[in-house]
């Protein structure tokens, strides 16, 4: 009977583990300054211009994230759902939130893809060195 009264805590503990677990990985891979290389529109990529050098994303281990562009710094939240492999960016002034898909996540490469009604980009971006 003590077997059973304990099954609940060890699932409660073994799921709390497995979701620190992938938080610890998805920060590893995710939390790190990223640079702009191109986007791609309606099967066109564009490279980013030697103007947008500068822009970036950092993802940051608290949650936060700062986005660089054309030298405009903007403050963003961050959260990961594993599942559905979405990454979802709320803006802290505005309260806007914005999805999107992660299509590769590794060491060396990010991949998103946003979906904005018909309106459909993906963004590729490497590690700032």
């Amino acid at each position: 009977m003590s077997t059973l009264k304990s099954l609940p805590l060890f699932l409660l503990l073994f799921f709390t583990q497995s979701a620190f677990a992938q938080s610890s990985e998805i920060d590893s891979l995710i939390c790190k300054s990223w640079k702009f290389v191109a986007h791609e529109q309606g099967g066109k990529k564009v490279y980013q211009g030697k103007d947008q050098k500068d822009d970036r994303i950092i993802f940051y281990e608290n949650r936060n994230l700062e986005m660089i562009t054309e030298g405009k710094k903007d403050y963003f939240t961050w959260s990961y759902d594993e599942i559905n492999k979405l990454i979802y960016v709320t803006d802290k002034t505005t309260k806007a939130r914005l999805k999107f898909g992660v299509l590769k996540l590794n060491e060396n490469e990010l991949i998103l893809e946003s979906k904005i009604e018909d309106f459909q980009q993906i963004i590729y971006l490497v590690p700032d060195k």
